[in-house]
């Protein structure tokens, strides 16, 4: 009994799930951008740099504009704002290689591989896979109270 009630409580924590995703989302990444067979600690590296953007606006898109927006039916504002997040996004990944990279790990030279328009790609897939777990698990959360309230009638 004890054993479940911690499994839930590890499943259904925000921040555990959060961070399970990332790791996931690192590991993934890291496979993805490795040139050679093995993974090297330039990838490792590169991955880092890469998340930052995508840190950014999954947590933007998730923890504002879905709860503020979205959830309130704005969808227009929804959209621009959105938008303007993913501009802000590529702004931040091209930065973060242009500038910040040299900054954080001055023996390293890193050039990002990718134009805007690919760096968008991986912005909008994040952003979809995202708001598609949000909502599953708010969809889950409402079944949970009709249950609820059903058994309490």
């Amino acid at each position: 009994m004890k054993q479940s009630i911690k499994t839930v409580i590890l499943v259904r924590n925000r921040y555990i799930q959060y961070l399970v995703f990332w790791l996931v989302s690192f590991l993934f990444l890291v496979n993805y951008f490795t040139r050679g067979y093995d993974i090297g600690l330039i990838d490792v590296v590169y991955t880092f740099l890469f998340h930052i953007s995508l840190i950014f606006v999954v947590s933007m898109n998730s923890f504002v504009l879905l709860p503020r927006y979205l959830a309130h039916g704005k969808y227009i504002i929804y959209s621009l704002f959105l938008i303007l997040l993913l501009g802000v996004s590529i702004g931040i990944n091209i930065f973060t290689f242009q500038y910040l990279s040299d900054w954080i790990f001055p023996g390293y030279y890193f050039v990002s591989y990718y134009h805007w328009w690919e760096i968008l790609e991986f912005l909008i897939i994040y952003v979809g896979l995202t708001s598609m777990l949000e909502f599953s698990k708010s969809w889950f959360r409402e079944m949970q109270i009709r249950q609820d309230m059903a058994e309490l009638e």
